[in-house]
């Protein structure tokens, strides 16, 4: 009689392995973004915020996106709050199911 409570859950069991696709957990975090003047659009994986030091008169921090061992700058702003507010919508976007974003 034991046998009979056994079953089921193995066959259950069976069942889930079979149909569990580890793509679907595995989800890759990515979007697509055209940079601000229009020359870059890429797949990035990571957005950050930081200072620019290269050039920094008028545009003190830039947006800069990141893809495996690659960076572009996307775009520049004169303070940190105003990248900060486009990196807030970009992730927005990004909850929201969007798959593109030109900044």
């Amino acid at each position: 009689m034991y046998y009979l409570y056994v079953i089921p859950f193995f066959v259950i069991l069976i069942i889930i392995f079979i149909s569990y696709n580890p793509k679907i957990s595995e989800r890759k975090m990515a979007m697509v973004i055209l940079s601000n003047d229009k020359t870059i659009c890429a797949e990035y994986n990571r957005l950050t915020v930081q200072r620019n030091y290269v050039n920094g008169k008028d545009k003190k921090f830039v947006l800069i996106g990141s893809v495996d061992h690659h960076s572009d700058v996307l775009n520049s702003y004169p303070t940190k709050e105003e990248a900060v507010v486009e990196l807030e919508k970009i992730y927005v976007a990004y909850q929201n199911g969007n798959k593109t974003y030109a900044v």
